[in-house]
């Protein structure tokens, strides 16, 4: 049933052929990805839209609105948003029991797309099976179920951001630069928009340090239709002058690509300088 709530977005939607080239400018963008599910639910747009506009005890909070919101991620962003001034929203995440990979979740995600309106939406879809560290293991990497889920995900991403492009609203897609360079299906559709841009840097520039306190390069990509983002980011190169820790196996007993995959306050703070800016 995963791809059931993507299937009624597209409905309500305006579709966009990633065969083809820019849209016309100011154009109103839905994104397809690639059914990999033989077999999807039929539901009518009326059940779609009763579904995601009704009310849920968890997040009655969600018709305020608010200058931040995060998807595929624990507060973070929005724990820090009150120190710059800012109104932090939701944080859709399986942790903060969400699960975007379900049916319930896409649809409460989509309904606080709607009713918070977030000035900013920060997102950073699951890239464990996408990133090359997975190519070492090959049962996983040629499991067609793992890739599916995979790029669900990353679709489901992607047309959350492409609906804050279209109310003229903010977002960041945060993915690992190995990753975002190939730019698949939903994010070459994504970077495809008018008003969207990639900006690559390097986390240790963000204070990214491993548990022995070397530093983590990782190189990051940012989609973003904000220039206050993009004209940030580009001055985050690596200027090091120690060595780098690299992002394979362990450190201290610590698996490294998980504690990754955590933000360091500083680049927090780094995307609320960017929001601050974009919302005032």
């Amino acid at each position: 049933i995963i791809l059931a709530l993507d299937c009624i977005m597209l409905a309500v939607l305006p579709t966009f052929d990633m065969t083809l080239s820019l849209p016309p400018h100011g154009a109103s963008i839905g994104l397809v990805e690639p059914n990999y599910y033989p077999h999807v639910v039929d539901l009518t747009v009326t059940d779609a839209v009763s579904i995601a506009s009704s009310p849920s005890a968890s997040d009655t909070e969600l018709n305020d609105e608010c200058d931040v919101a995060e998807i595929f991620s624990p507060p973070r962003v929005c724990a820090r948003a009150r120190y710059y001034g800012l109104a932090g929203g939701f944080s859709h995440d399986l942790k903060t029991g969400v699960d975007l990979n379900s049916f319930d979740g896409r649809a409460l995600t989509w309904a606080a797309l709607r009713s918070a309106s977030p000035r900013v939406l920060v997102a950073s879809p699951p890239c464990t099976w996408f990133s090359k560290l997975e190519f070492l293991d090959v049962h996983r990497y040629t499991d067609a179920e793992c890739e599916a889920t995979a790029m669900s995900l990353l679709g489901f991403a992607a047309r959350c951001c492409a609906e804050q492009v279209n109310h003229n609203r903010g977002f960041i897609f945060e993915h690992p630069w190995q990753t975002a360079r190939k730019r698949r299906g939903p994010l070459r559709a994504l970077a495809a928009l008018p008003t969207v841009a990639a900006v690559d840097f390097d986390q240790c520039r963000t204070g990214l340090v491993g548990p022995n306190g070397q530093p983590i390069k990782k190189c990051t990509r940012l989609l973003t239709n904000m220039p206050q983002v993009v004209t940030c980011f580009a001055q985050l190169q690596c200027n090091c002058t120690t060595e780098h820790l690299r992002l394979m196996g362990s450190c201290n007993g610590i698996q490294l690509s998980s504690y990754c995959q955590v933000y360091t306050p500083m680049l927090c703070d780094t995307i609320l300088e960017c929001v601050r800016a974009y919302v005032a």
